[in-house]
């Protein structure tokens, strides 16, 4: 679904779109928002996680490996 992180510039994701990237469930990813690893924003009535910041988790993560 996504090929790249780096072709969503500009666009917000989904839990489903993070979770599809991450290869995680959507309620894994709902964890990490909620946890505080993984930032997101309420736009309107929906949360919704900007790639840069999936990015950043990515690359923690890696370091924390």
């Amino acid at each position: 679904m996504l090929e790249s992180c780096n072709a969503l510039q500009g666009q917000m994701l989904t839990y489903k779109d993070a979770a599809s990237y991450l290869a995680l469930s959507e309620r894994t990813v709902w964890r990490l928002v909620k946890s505080g690893e993984l930032k997101a924003a309420k736009v309107g009535g929906a949360v919704r996680i900007d790639p840069a910041d999936l990015r950043d988790y990515v690359e923690r993560s890696k370091q924390g490996a």
